[in-house]
């Protein structure tokens, strides 16, 4: 968010603080930010929260050849 402020160019502190705000509304209206002490985005936890186990991964043993 910092960089897309930075590349606005804003004249004034004023306008860099409104256009960092409308910025922070709009991130946490789609779920890419929450606010401080709110809960976090259901999407958001379903991409942090580690895969469950199916059993296709494990590490098979190679079977060796006698002869």
């Amino acid at each position: 968010m910092h960089r897309a402020v930075l590349s606005s160019r804003p004249a004034t502190i004023e306008e860099a603080v409104r256009l960092s705000a409308t910025l922070t509304d709009t991130y946490v209206d789609a779920g890419i930010l929450h606010r401080k002490g709110g809960k976090k985005p259901a999407v958001v936890a379903a991409v942090t929260s580690k895969p469950e186990p199916t059993g296709r991964n494990r590490k098979r043993k190679s079977k060796s050849l006698q002869g």
